[in-house]
């Protein structure tokens, strides 16, 4: 059984790759899990007590796949996630977002979560290592 995008097209032969394009205009942090580089840490000395103790990391969404091998921040709108894996400036990173993020962290006040860090990346037969300070 097919399941998110694929699931919402129909019946998906074998070896026919699923293509579909999204409405930036609609689309949600929310609903996805993302590539993201992460530019820095977020420090806030008030925040909620299910915050202290944890990591804040700005990151900024990857565009494309040619963007995990370029130390060039992208130029997406960044986001703020609590920082589950010890990720440092320059990583290339699994952010988890919405409900997925709060599972992942245990709970609390949170939209969206690193959740892993990011060694390589292969698409369309190419391997894509990501770029290092």
């Amino acid at each position: 059984m097919l399941t998110g995008m694929a699931g919402r097209l129909g019946r998906v032969e074998p070896g026919k790759r699923v293509v579909s394009s999204v409405d930036e205009s609609t689309m949600r942090v929310g609903d996805f899990m993302i590539l993201a580089r992460v530019l820095g840490t977020v420090v806030a000395s008030a925040k909620n007590e299910r915050l202290v103790g944890s990591t804040l990391v700005l990151c900024s969404p990857l565009e494309s796949v040619e963007q995990v091998e370029s130390l060039e921040a992208p130029a997406s709108k960044p986001i703020v996630a609590v920082d589950l894996v010890g990720a440092t400036e320059g990583n290339v990173v699994l952010v988890c977002t919405g409900s997925s993020s709060q599972s992942a962290a245990g709970g609390g006040p949170i939209d969206a979560a690193v959740v892993g860090l990011v060694d390589y990346v292969t698409c369309e037969g190419k391997r894509r290592n990501p770029a290092e300070k």
